[in-house]
């Protein structure tokens, strides 16, 4: 990870969780993140939940041999950067940065604002365990997949209610959630 001074620095996060609001069909997503310096929520798309869940997946399975230690210990602030005064944001996120901070055995999490026209530096940087990022990861994948259910033929969402009609068949049949009609 690359250092960025302009960030506001959350620090060791003492809570990281992952929300849907919102009924299925027009969710919208946020993650709550709270540490020394302050608290954030911070919203994002589906699909970008997604994206952020399965690299923090990935990134711990390449740390895989570090988990058991580092999960059962407290973060190692010691060389970390110094946590801004606390703050509270809310914001859309753009873009997300993770990486392995191997001296304190942690996950950072840098977000962007996609408000911010330099993308290059982060708006947040917050720091969680292994075992809150696992614990998190499988959290937004729940997320993700209690949306609405997906048509068996061309994977698009259907509507409780609505009947779907599904390109896959040029529009010969429709079905609704629960069954043929």
């Amino acid at each position: 990870m690359t250092e960025a001074d302009d960030a506001h620095i959350l620090g060791p996060a003492d809570q990281f969780a992952i929300e849907a609001v919102g009924e299925p069909g027009d969710r919208r997503f946020r993650i709550l993140v709270q540490g020394p310096g302050g608290n954030a929520t911070i919203w994002l798309e589906k699909e970008d939940m997604s994206r952020l869940a399965l690299s923090v997946e990935r990134l711990i399975q390449m740390v895989q041999r570090n988990v058991e230690e580092a999960s059962s210990r407290r973060i190692n602030t010691e060389g970390l950067p110094s946590e801004s005064p606390s703050q509270s944001f809310e914001f859309q996120s753009g873009s997300w940065a993770v990486g392995y901070l191997e001296s304190a055995h942690v996950i950072e999490f840098q977000a962007h604002d996609i408000e911010d026209e330099d993308d290059s530096q982060p708006r947040l940087r917050f720091w969680v365990t292994m075992a809150q990022s696992q614990d998190w990861s499988t959290r937004a994948m729940e997320v993700y997949s209690a949306g609405r259910p997906r048509c068996p033929l061309c994977h698009g969402p259907m509507n409780p209610g609505m009947n779907h009609i599904c390109p896959m068949t040029n529009g010969h049949h429709t079905a609704t959630v629960g069954g043929p009609q």
